[in-house]
């Protein structure tokens, strides 16, 4: 069986003897160190603050002269905490002839010199030493190292924070439209950007919902990467173009402005133009033609047109779908373009007399448009008339009396009704009665003109005659008024006997 020696020490900076270890440089202690007893085989150094170094030495006890060789040396760090600057060092005994190291060491004669640096809490670094004996007797190589005291360190991380914005928005909006903006601020550089925030100064014609004419955010900090949105919400006053830009600012002095938006408006504009006759009678159909035109530059969306029409009028039909909602008669004419037009149209009767008067509107997703227009309606007078003879036969001396009745049987009121009797021959003139006064003049008794006759009135008129021969006599009555464009007669026959 193959002897192993081990050796393990915590040392500083001190000295470690395997195979027999008799006697060994003195290693030199860093600050703060002290030299231990000298009562052991080798000089060991107290260990400085953190550096606590254990190292652990293996190697075999016994050797062949000139055959190869090896021996280990395990460095760790007893301690949770790092060392630093960790520095071992190998003196080679004279009859050993060295072939390789690993990791590589520095050498200088009989000396290796490993510069291992930084060792993390509890890390362990392997060194290996190969090489052979090139003389009988013992073969003492010693090791020593070195290490600096802990660090205490600070950190502290530069950082170059800064802002960039972008806004986004509607290119297209209808004047009613509310307009709402997009200001994307972001943390384009490191470390945190702080007391951010946005503004922005409104076009001419654009405000704040409350009016104002700038709008402000308060986007607060950013860390290095982060963005955040905040909502501009605006409207217009009048169609055309508005161009858009905001900015942004950042403790520090940091600074930004957005690219630039153009935002067209428009807006429809609903003209409506409506024809009907100037004059229909009672009961007769009134036509209308209604036209809806859009003019502006923006699609009239959900369109409607709207006639009122007084409770005396009654619906006969009407196109495109017309529907009779109590006063109103409503149609749905979706979607006008710009620059088209619709058109509907409507037939009406009315049962009063008077001016009719319409109105029609349309009203679409911010336009509207109105037009109104008056019809005459009139009655027609119904003017009938009856003459008669109280006696159909009398002799020569006797009276007679003719009544005649005058009735309008029309819708409207007859004006200047004036009723002219002729006295035949055979009989003269004895008296007369009506609403009017009568004239005489000969044979022609006439009655001053009734003013106006309304409709379901009867007015009666009564000449009295007296017989002066015998024969056919006939009484004539002549009716005449504003709305008859000739005048009318009737007579009336009575036979004269002795």
């Amino acid at each position: 069986m193959r002897n192993v020696l081990i050796v393990s020490l915590l040392v500083a900076v001190g000295a470690l003897v395997a195979g027999g270890c008799s006697t060994c440089s003195t290693g030199t202690c860093p600050s703060g160190g002290a030299t231990a007893s000298s009562g052991g085989t080798c000089n060991i150094c107290s260990n400085p603050a953190e550096c606590k170094i254990v190292i652990d030495k293996t190697g075999p006890k016994d050797v062949t002269v000139g055959k190869e060789y090896s021996y280990c040396i395990q460095v760790k760090q007893n301690s949770s905490h790092p060392a630093e600057g960790v520095t071992v060092t190998e003196l080679l005994p004279d009859n050993f002839q060295l072939i390789s190291t690993s990791p590589q060491a520095t050498q200088n004669g009989k000396t290796l010199v490993w510069n291992l640096g930084h060792f993390n809490g509890n890390e362990s670094k392997l060194l290996n030493v190969t090489g052979k004996a090139t003389a009988t007797g013992i073969c003492t190589g010693c090791t020593t190292w070195t290490c600096s005291p802990p660090r205490v360190c600070l950190t502290t991380n530069a950082t170059s924070p800064a802002i960039a914005v972008t806004l986004t928005g509607p290119t297209y909006a209808v004047l009613c439209d509310t307009l709402k903006y997009t200001a994307r601020v972001t943390n384009t550089g490191t470390g945190k950007a702080s007391g951010i925030k946005v503004r922005d100064d409104l076009p001419t014609g654009m405000t704040s919902l409350g009016g104002q004419g700038a709008l402000e955010g308060d986007v607060g900090d950013l860390a290095a990467g982060e963005s955040k949105d905040v909502i501009l919400t605006t409207r217009v006053g009048k169609s055309g173009m508005y161009t858009n830009v905001v900015s942004a600012t950042a403790d520090g002095g940091l600074t930004a402005n957005s690219q630039t938006i153009g935002t067209e408006v428009k807006t429809p504009a609903l003209v409506v133009t409506m024809s009907a006759p100037a004059e229909r009678f009672i009961g007769r159909p009134v036509d209308y033609t209604i036209t809806v035109r859009n003019n502006g530059d923006a699609a009239a969306k959900n369109t409607m047109l709207e006639q009122k029409v007084p409770h005396s009028v009654k619906l006969v039909n009407a196109s495109n779908g017309g529907a009779d909602v109590g006063t109103l008669i409503r149609w749905d004419l979706g979607t006008i373009n710009p620059g088209e037009e619709k058109t509907v149209t409507l037939t009406i009767t009315s049962t009063e007399k008077g001016d009719l008067r319409t109105e029609a509107m349309a009203s679409a997703y911010c336009g509207e448009g109105s037009s109104n227009t008056t019809t005459a309606v009139r009655g027609v007078p119904g003017i009938s008339f009856c003459t008669v003879g109280l006696q159909q036969a009398i002799e020569v001396g006797a009276t007679e009396t003719y009544r005649t009745t005058v009735s309008n049987e029309g819708s409207d009121s007859d004006a200047n009704v004036v009723l002219v009797f002729t006295i035949p021959a055979e009989q003269t003139y004895v008296g007369a009665k009506g609403p009017t006064e009568a004239t005489v003049n000969g044979n022609t008794v006439t009655f001053a003109p009734i003013s106006s006759l309304e409709p379901g009135k009867t007015v009666t008129f009564d000449v009295m005659t007296k017989a002066i021969s015998d024969g056919d006599s006939h009484f004539k009555t002549t009716l005449s008024s504003d709305s008859l464009k000739m005048p009318v007669y009737k007579t009336e026959s009575t036979h004269i006997v002795k």
